[in-house]
């Protein structure tokens, strides 16, 4: 099974506010993207650095 980014990124919202792609899904998916886009896990200082999380 081959998943595109839409159904994947509906899981992650769902993971944070039990929906799909409801306000706070999106909000929460609109986060991970930016940190995914920074690359925060290459700064020197990721082990301090506190991520989206529930």
């Amino acid at each position: 099974m081959i998943l595109n980014r839409g159904i994947l990124m509906g899981c992650v919202g769902r993971y944070k506010s039990g929906l799909w792609h409801d306000q706070i899904a999106q909000s929460y998916i609109t986060k991970i993207n930016q940190q995914m886009l920074d690359k925060s896990w290459q700064h020197p200082d990721f082990a301090g650095k506190a991520w989206v999380y529930p």
